[in-house]
């Protein structure tokens, strides 16, 4: 029983993920546009001229973040239901 529920947190964190791709970027080219955009600020803040793409960063890892919550939501709530 425990494959099956790691197997549904992890289903219920993607479908998160799919989930606020619209909300949050509009559409897959608005996703790898902050990708785009974070990995040229991770370069930026080595190179000490951070601060010009905060705002993609941030809605990377919002969506991230939100992702990995419902994942690890949904394995406690079924682990203490079903386990």
């Amino acid at each position: 029983m425990a494959v099956s529920v790691a197997v549904l947190a992890v289903l219920a964190g993607l479908v998160t993920l799919a989930i606020l791709v619209k909300p949050l970027f509009g559409d897959l080219e608005g996703l790898q546009d902050c990708l785009d955009a974070s990995c040229k600020s991770s370069v930026a803040a080595v190179l000490d001229d951070f601060g010009e793409d905060l705002w993609p960063t941030l809605k990377l890892l919002a969506w991230i973040v939100s992702g990995l919550a419902v994942g690890l939501g949904a394995y406690a709530g079924l682990e203490r239901a079903f386990g």
